[in-house]
Order: structure tokens, then sequence, then C-alpha cells
């Protein structure tokens, strides 16, 4: 069992996947800390609530080791925020990755620190994969480090440890199954007709549009997102099994049928759907693109290859 366990997340593959979700990961955050300063509040979120901020531990002892160590003030947290953007351009860019990469988790980490109120289940999500990013070797290729190391931004030969992008799906996979545990709401079972997504829209603080009033049909199309969404989370776990036998053609009958329904692609075109949906229908910043950029993680299975 344990040869078999060592086995699993010994195996090496292209670095080509990983660098391209390197790369995009950061432009999400990027844009989200660029849209934070286009509405004239990244001098005030993070800011201490003595100096007109929002931030209510960034003066006195339970202030962040950020503030301790430059001062509780405003132009603290400012030049925190832009060290975080500045930061997802390097690892963006490939510029030292594992230095870059490992300091942006750790700063982006101080953000909420600054104000825990504003920090998101996605921002959690991210600070995770960039610390798993900053050693799995994804700054190989389609970077800086690959030009300083062989003059040229792409490196196809180049391999990593294939155990990084496993963390990644195994985070994703976990994220989504976790997100449909939660949903524990009537309104997102048959006990409640499914009218989550009915209600949801109709606040004005998360929908982008006035679904106030809708009719009947726009009624029952929430109804069917709403069982879709819950049961479509539910089954995330099932892509573990359909990816193991995709790599392996192995895993029984459920394996093979999986495969032969082609679940994987299935799964994660609902999935794109989804969240395109998600992002045009309501307010939840980052988080759609967010998602979707770790998408190019659940594919190279096949091509991997053990270190043995």
């Amino acid at each position: 069992m344990i040869r078999r366990w060592v086995a699993f997340w010994n195996t090496e593959e292209s670095a080509t996947t990983l660098a391209a979700v390197r790369v995009l990961m950061p432009l999400v955050l990027l844009s989200d800390l660029l849209h934070v300063w286009f509405l004239g509040l990244h001098d005030v979120m993070w800011s201490p609530e003595e100096l007109g901020g929002w931030s209510v531990t960034a003066i006195g002892a339970e202030q962040p080791l950020f503030g301790q160590i430059f001062g509780g003030t405003t132009e603290t947290s400012v030049g925190l925020f832009w060290l975080v953007a500045w930061l997802c351009v390097m690892v963006s860019t490939g510029t030292f990755t594992r230095t870059s990469a490992l300091m942006l988790a750790l700063c982006y980490a101080q953000l909420e620190d600054f104000l825990p109120v504003a920090d998101r289940a996605i921002d959690r999500l991210y600070r995770n994969l960039f610390l798993v990013l900053a050693f799995s070797g994804a700054g190989k290729t389609l970077s800086v480090d690959a030009w300083l190391r062989t003059r040229a931004f792409r490196d196809d030969a180049v391999r990593i440890g294939g155990w990084a992008r496993r963390l990644f799906i195994l985070q994703v996979v976990w994220m989504y199954f976790d997100a449909g545990l939660e949903k524990g709401a009537s309104t997102w079972s048959v006990m409640g007709r499914y009218d989550a997504l009915h209600y949801i829209l109709q606040d004005p603080i998360m929908s982008r549009a006035d679904f106030t009033n809708p009719g009947a049909l726009f009624h029952w199309i929430t109804r069917l997102g709403t069982a879709g969404t819950i049961w479509w989370e539910l089954a995330a776990p099932l892509m573990l099994v359909a990816l193991f036998a995709t790599g392996t053609g192995r895993l029984g009958r459920m394996g093979r049928w999986l495969r032969k329904v082609r679940f994987r692609e299935v799964y994660l075109a609902i999935g794109m759907l989804f969240h395109i949906i998600l992002w045009a229908t309501l307010e939840l910043g980052m988080f759609p693109p967010a998602m979707l950029v770790l998408y190019p993680c659940f594919f190279l299975i096949g091509e991997e290859r053990s270190r043995d």
C-alpha cells in the first residue's frame, strides 16, 4: 500500500499545463485588485479604522505582521496592496517564480489579516494553490525563468513532478463537493422546491439585473438550475474515479463506464456553463474566472510517467 501511495505521487509530466495555470491565476487576482483600485477603495479597505479605514486590526497589539514591521498606517496597507499586485505580475510572468509565488501567498494572507471580513473562500483557495505553485516547478516554462536558463520562454522538454497538479485537482474537487454539502437550506432541496436560485437572483445586492417578477417559465428554469447545481457539486468525487480510469485504464466497471461516457469532459463542460452563467447574472467577484482558469489541470493524466 505504501509503495502504491508513493508511486501515485512520484510521477513526472510536462510542465506546460501547470505553467499555463500559473500564468492565468495571478492575472485573475490582479484584475480583482485593479477593480478595487478603480473603485477607489484600495486605500480604505485595509487601512486602520482610526484613520478612516475599515481595518480594526491595523493598530494595536493584534495588528498583522506587516503592520508590526512597517507600522499600522494607511501608507503601509496601500503599500501591501500594490506589493501583492506586483507579485501577481512576477508569478504570471514566471520571474523568480518560486520566491515570487511564496511571497505572494504570504502577502496575500496579510491582506486577510488586515481585514478578515473581506476574505472570501476563493481567496483561501488561491493562497493554498500559490503555495503549491511555489514548489511545483511550474516556472520552468512559459516564463522569464525559462528564458534566463535557455534563452527561450517555452521549454516543452522540461518535466516536473505530477504531485502538484494532482493537489490542484484534489483541492478543486473537494471545494465543489464541500460546496454541495454546505447547501443545507431547504430551498436547495425538493422540500424547498429548489427555489434557492430564484431567491438569490432577486437579491439586489447579488444580482446583476432586475429579476423581480420574471414569470413562471423563469421560475422553472431557476429550479432546474438549483437542482442541477447541487447534484453537479455532489458528483465531484466521481471526477477522481474518472481521471484514474482515464490514466490507468483500471478501476473496474464504474471506471470503464465513466471513461465511456467521457465523464471528465461532460463534467467540466457543465462547470464552464455553470460559471459563465454565474458570471453573467450574479455579483460574485473573481470567483467564476478564478475557477475556470484551473480547469486545464484536469488534463494530461495520460501523459504522466513514473520517475522510477
